[in-house]
């Protein structure tokens, strides 16, 4: 007996049917398939591709701001205040009338960016390794104690 026979047995030849025909019914049914299968297909494609999770807007823009500064190659102190810095030491070691060339003060700016970039970079490992990401003092202290004291 065929799913047409089924409906007229159970409705009746006369009787009007509430519920949708056949003919629709297998219309949705094979909708119902191919939507089903289409899911399918995408859940295998998600698998195999990770799901791309987004990254907050404020570490997107840390993260550029860091990526910056590695590619630079300028000094990051402005010239003319660590010019300043620099006689103001020289005045109050006593050598005030002593001048410094420019070639030797930019070496000196460089190493001194250098070691504090170092510092800054040694002093980030140990709050790391204490299992906090936040920099605090006592991490550099630490440094000091580890690298600089006999």
């Amino acid at each position: 007996i065929s799913n047409y026979n089924k409906l007229i047995n159970k409705y009746g030849p006369y009787q009007t049917c509430t519920k949708t025909p056949f003919a629709t019914l297998l219309k949705s049914t094979n909708k119902t398939k191919q939507k089903y299968e289409k899911s399918k297909k995408s859940s295998r494609k998600r698998k195999n591709k990770e799901k791309k999770r987004r990254m907050k807007q404020s570490l997107i823009k840390t993260v550029g701001e860091i990526r910056f500064y590695q590619r630079t190659t300028f000094n990051l102190i402005p010239k003319l205040s660590f010019c300043r810095l620099i006689k103001e030491l020289l005045c109050s070691a006593g050598a005030e009338h002593l001048r410094i060339q420019t070639i030797a003060l930019e070496a000196l700016q460089e190493a001194t960016e250098d070691f504090i970039v170092r510092y800054f970079q040694d002093s980030n490992f140990c709050a790391l390794h204490a299992g906090r990401v936040t920099l605090m003092v006592k991490d550099m202290k630490l440094l000091n104690i580890l690298k600089f004291e006999p």
